[in-house]
């Protein structure tokens, strides 16, 4: 009898101890600033575009709060700062008149340049989306893409 109650305490302990482990391994928690162009390249396209539609789903979930504490703030100061960041955010992710696929295929071709691979993507999407509307060139995105790498280049 003691021996196949030590036996069930082995088995219960080792399998706890092998669900506390996948569990806490799989609790590891990424953080934004880690997706750059190496998570990019793991991704399929449907990932890939569901990232895309996600972010800028994100981009106008946060417009719209801020457009609703500006709207209900008596603060003058807080309701500055938040117009300000509302301009900011409105401006630096605007995507009007381009395609998510577009999207996708531009941060395709702007990570196969391994120079770019650690620029995070939040960085990336919005050049794209200029290049693609045609507001930049490949000369001044090229240029934005250097300062980028020097920005990101962790020296």
């Amino acid at each position: 009898m003691k021996r196949n109650t030590m036996k069930k305490l082995i088995i219960f302990s080792s399998l706890l101890l092998l669900i506390f482990g996948i569990g806490f391994s799989q609790g590891k928690e990424v953080a934004f600033k880690d997706y750059n162009g190496y998570e990019w390249d793991k991704f399929t396209l449907g990932m890939k575009l569901g990232f895309v539609v996600g972010f800028f789903i994100g981009i106008q979930t946060c417009e719209n709060q801020i457009s609703f504490l500006y709207s209900i703030e008596k603060d003058e100061k807080l309701k500055k700062g938040l117009g300000m960041t509302y301009t900011t955010i409105r401006l630096s992710y605007d995507i009007a008149g381009v395609r998510f696929g577009q999207l996708v295929d531009g941060t395709d071709e702007v990570y196969r340049d391994y120079a770019n691979k650690h620029i995070p993507i939040y960085e990336i999407l919005p050049l794209v989306a200029q290049r693609a509307r045609g507001e930049i060139d490949n000369k001044k995105m090229e240029s934005r893409l250097q300062s980028l790498r020097k920005k990101y280049s962790g020296k």
